[in-house]
């Protein structure tokens, strides 16, 4: 009986001295397994790296704010879903996509805005102006304009052929069914495509 007891306390650690001041060579093994054992990992783990973990898996936790500058081009602005529309006449959607399909081909060009050559904005200018539509010629002032109703520009929740896509950056023409046409960057041609990533912001323009 004596020895179970001792055994039993040995499991926390403890190596109580039997009569004659000895221990039993079993209370030594287990208290040395005790001081080995190592500690959880999970429950060491502190708050902090947990949150981290987190972060990791889901960026948007740790996204940062935009800067002032960033602010001004539009980068990392997070759009409204939906402004309304003033009445007015919308521009010829289907218009605007068969005349941005005539320049598929023509090469990408920095700051290019004639059918030599031209860059993402450019494109989209150059198209909507043969509907006598005067957009802003970057992409940050084509979204500043749009997120205040200017140039005839407005934000819409469900897009519809010939409506500027707008991402931080860059903009093209959406031609329906999941498909954009857009001057890419440099080395590359207007195409038509699929749309490469989501969450799109989509802008109407108005006469």
């Amino acid at each position: 009986m004596a020895a179970t007891s001792t055994v039993a306390v040995g499991l926390v650690g403890a190596a109580p001295a039997l009569a004659g001041g000895m221990t039993t060579a079993m209370d030594a093994t287990t208290a040395n397994l005790a001081a080995a054992m190592p500690t959880s990992p999970v429950i060491a783990a502190a708050p902090e790296a947990v949150n981290t973990d987190l972060q990791e898996f889901v960026p948007e936790f740790k996204a940062p704010a935009a800067s002032a500058g960033a602010a001004a081009r539009g980068v990392g602005v997070k759009a409204p879903k939906h402004t309304p529309v003033p009445a007015g006449t919308p521009i010829n959607g289907a218009g605007v996509v068969q005349v941005a399909k005539a320049y598929v081909g023509t090469p990408y060009v920095s700051g290019g805005s004639a059918p030599g050559g031209f860059d993402c904005s450019g494109f989209v200018k150059y198209v909507y102006a043969q509907f006598g539509v005067n957009i802003p010629r970057t992409t940050g002032a084509i979204y500043s304009a749009a997120l205040n109703g200017t140039h005839g520009l407005y934000i819409v929740s469900t897009p519809q052929p010939g409506d500027i896509m707008w991402t931080s950056g860059h903009v093209g023409i959406y031609v329906g069914n999941g498909m954009m046409i857009d001057s890419p960057r440099p080395g590359k041609t207007i195409q038509v495509r699929a749309l490469y990533k989501p969450n799109w912001v989509y802008i109407r323009a108005v006469s």
